[in-house]
């Protein structure tokens, strides 16, 4: 495998055309946690430089977020890294997600995004901030009220994984019930999830949107069968 990482790494570093670049960082994505430690910083730092680069698609950039966190829940876990920037940049991605029109793309990407997460909010559930934890779950919950619904069962299965892993959070659920909360304005149009007040605001709106757009797909899909059989 130190071979295999090797041409990884060269490739990497000479900034090759999408067609080179998309299995590499897919390959990184599965294999990081067979990484060497010497190769943990190189990685991370090759990792930051191309996470926001515009030309990189949806999944590639949530491959690399999942390296870095792979390697950061391992051996990695002594190096002096940062990884705010890494959940700003995951952050970020959530609201593109229901712009992905391929069904098999937007299907790989979820499977790397609930990895990626788990990862970065459940494993790591001691070192994230709970209105990090309370912004990501308004983003999630806000995403899949627009998914279809093979991704909405994803997203919200993983939102529930959320709460199991950060029981505390449930304490914001109930003051939104009683309409207390934090206080001040929930600001959904800030990309970083440590400064945009989840907490002062509630997820009663996300959840109602959830149950109208989930229960209008339960009636109104068989109807529209039923008459397709009946005009037939």
């Amino acid at each position: 495998m130190k071979h295999v990482f090797q041409c990884y790494f060269s490739i990497l570093k000479r900034m090759p055309n999408l067609a080179l670049l998309e299995p590499v960082l897919e390959g990184l994505s599965k294999f990081a946690h067979l990484l060497n430690v010497e190769f943990f910083e190189d990685i991370i730092v090759t990792m930051e430089d191309l996470v926001d680069k515009q030309h990189l698609n949806i999944l590639d950039q949530l491959h690399c977020v999942n390296t870095v966190f792979v390697i950061l829940s391992g051996d990695g876990q002594l190096l002096n890294v940062d990884p705010s920037r890494f959940y700003r940049s995951i952050y970020r991605l959530l609201s593109n997600l229901p712009f992905e029109r391929n069904a098999e793309l937007r299907r790989r990407q979820m499977i790397v995004l609930s990895r990626t997460v788990d990862i970065m909010l459940n494993e790591r559930r001691k070192q994230v901030p709970l209105p990090r934890v309370a912004a990501f779950i308004k983003r999630l919950l806000a995403v899949a009220t627009v998914m279809d619904d093979c991704s909405a069962i994803c997203i919200l299965s993983l939102v529930r994984s959320i709460f199991i892993a950060h029981p505390k959070i449930v304490c914001w659920v109930a003051e939104d019930e009683s309409g207390g909360g934090t206080g001040g304005i929930f600001r959904g149009d800030i990309n970083d999830p440590d400064v945009a007040n989840a907490l002062g605001g509630d997820i009663r709106g996300e959840l109602k949107m959830l149950v109208k757009v989930r229960k209008k797909l339960n009636v109104d899909v068989p109807v529209l069968n039923a008459s397709s059989e009946d005009s037939i």
